[in-house]
């Protein structure tokens, strides 16, 4: 935070230090920061509290997509345990644990066997015994628990492992420790997207479907600006099945330079990106060349509260999706830039 200029590699504006400082104080209590430059930094807070039910999720409304969805959690470290269990119970869902790999491997089987399988496997990856990467190839190779959704849970994910990774198919990692807001946005876009899946099947084999919810009335050709893996590869898949090609930005910059090699009809634009922001990005398009400076721009921010759809719109972008994202509401906001485009 030594960097002042824009362009540092670590951001922050420093809003949330003050936010929470302001917190702290209404609470009763006191907050600062010992710093020496070179030698690093001490943030320190005091507050007198009393002890609250953790299981006190009152005025919490989950999605109904995880209602009674079967989910193991896999870690031998019992605190992370009871927190994940804890949030997937106030998701609605139905929770068992495991310790290693070995006791998961028998609870997903025995699920599986008895009709009642489990539809999500968080699992730590340095889970003891074999590892989480190798109990996710067992259950990737078990044709009986090839359904299952597999979350990954590390600190580190090293690229030593990216290979078994991709063989295993994991498509949802979450870094510990674990946020709950992150893990119920990976949690109900995954839901969100096998909704889709079975929509998709459904109609494959003949169920009637109305055909403008699964095709679009225009085929966009589509940059997705998007920092997140996770968010990369479940957007990716939302797309691709609503019909329109798509490639991806890490950040700012990054679109910049796509959009001077190449043509699109859409850009997807997230608001927090490291090195170029979404709002910053978008109005240097709007600056920028003629070519590129009318391009459609969608929104995509997991802020949700009064004045971010004003600040997006006032950016230059045109439409607003907010996260996690719905497949319908992403489908109804293309479908609006491909109603201008016909």
């Amino acid at each position: 935070q030594a960097d002042g200029s824009t362009t540092r590699k670590y951001g922050g504006t420093g809003l949330g230090l003050a936010i929470s400082k302001r917190l702290t104080e209404l609470m009763g209590g006191r907050m600062g920061v010992d710093s020496r430059e070179g030698e690093g930094s001490v943030f320190w807070f005091t507050l007198k509290l009393v002890d609250a039910d953790a299981n006190n999720h009152e005025g919490f409304v989950p999605d109904p997509g995880l209602k009674g969805l079967r989910a193991l959690v896999a870690d031998d470290n019992a605190t992370v345990r009871r927190h994940l269990s804890s949030l997937l119970t106030a998701y609605g869902m139905q929770v068992s644990e495991a310790a290693n790999d070995g006791e998961a491997m028998g609870l997903l089987t025995r699920a599986a066997e008895s009709g009642h399988p489990f539809q999500f496997l968080l699992v730590e990856r340095a889970l003891p015994e074999s590892g989480g990467l190798d109990l996710s190839l067992e259950v990737r190779h078990n044709p009986a628990l090839a359904q299952i959704q597999i979350v990954l849970l590390s600190s580190l994910f090293g690229s030593q492992s990216r290979a078994a990774v991709l063989e295993a198919d994991i498509k949802l990692q979450v870094t510990k420790p674990v946020r709950p807001s992150q893990l119920y946005q990976i949690l109900t876009q995954a839901v969100s997207v096998e909704a889709q899946d079975r929509k998709a099947a459904a109609s494959a084999i003949g169920t009637t479907i109305d055909p403008s919810q699964s095709t679009p009335q225009t085929a966009l050709n589509i940059l997705l600006a998007e920092d997140n893996p996770v968010n990369q590869a479940l957007a990716r898949k939302q797309l691709k099945k609503l019909g329109h090609s798509v490639e991806v930005a890490a950040n700012g910059l990054q679109v910049l330079d796509l959009l001077d090699k190449g043509r699109f009809d859409v850009v997807l634009m997230d608001c927090q990106m490291p090195q170029l922001d979404g709002y910053e990005t978008t109005m240097r398009i709007r600056r920028g060349a003629e070519e590129t400076r009318d391009i459609p721009i969608i929104a995509m921010t997991a802020n949700a509260m009064e004045g971010d759809r004003e600040k997006c719109l006032g950016a230059g972008m045109n439409d607003y999706v907010t996260k996690p994202v719905r497949i319908e509401e992403l489908k109804s906001a293309l479908d609006r830039i491909g109603d201008r485009q016909t």
